[in-house]
């Protein structure tokens, strides 16, 4: 699969790493020239300098085309907004990242029905720990990646 990350962020890089370690082909998008320069030693994907809502860059970062595009930066907004874009310009499945639960409506009246939410799924991950007795960090290092599977 050709996936587009959208979003240099700690969890952006770290879903980047996880698709590429799967053996995916991967694209990251980012604003910051300094963040793309300091990743671009630790990974070996396109990296894309740009603002990841705009069509122009989207297209750039999608090239021949893109299987996911991933909208992981740390703005509500922006992941809505570059979720919509990619929509507009053909991209069919898309993954956003919310941290607002109040969000979740436009998400769906949007028709995004990949929607991650890692604060929901890493608190409920530790209740769960608290109440079962599990260890805490495999528990969570594992709901995380579940998330992040775009099931």
């Amino acid at each position: 699969m050709r996936i587009i990350v959208v979003g240099a962020s700690r969890f952006g890089v770290a879903t980047l790493k996880q698709v590429m370690d799967k053996g995916h082909e991967a694209v990251l998008v980012d604003q910051s020239r300094e963040r793309l320069d300091d990743i671009s030693d630790e990974v070996e994907c396109g990296l894309v300098h740009g603002d990841g809502t705009l069509p122009s860059i989207l297209r750039e970062a999608i090239g021949d085309g893109a299987d996911v595009l991933m909208m992981l930066t740390n703005h509500d907004e922006a992941n809505i907004l570059g979720a919509a874009v990619g929509r507009s310009i053909g991209v069919e499945r898309i993954v956003v990242q919310i941290i607002r639960p109040e969000l979740l409506p436009i998400c769906e009246e949007l028709g995004l029905d990949e929607v991650v939410m890692p604060h929901e799924t890493v608190a409920r991950s530790i209740v769960s720990s608290l109440e079962t007795g599990d260890n805490t960090r495999e528990r969570t290092e594992t709901d995380v990646e579940n998330a992040n599977s775009t099931d």
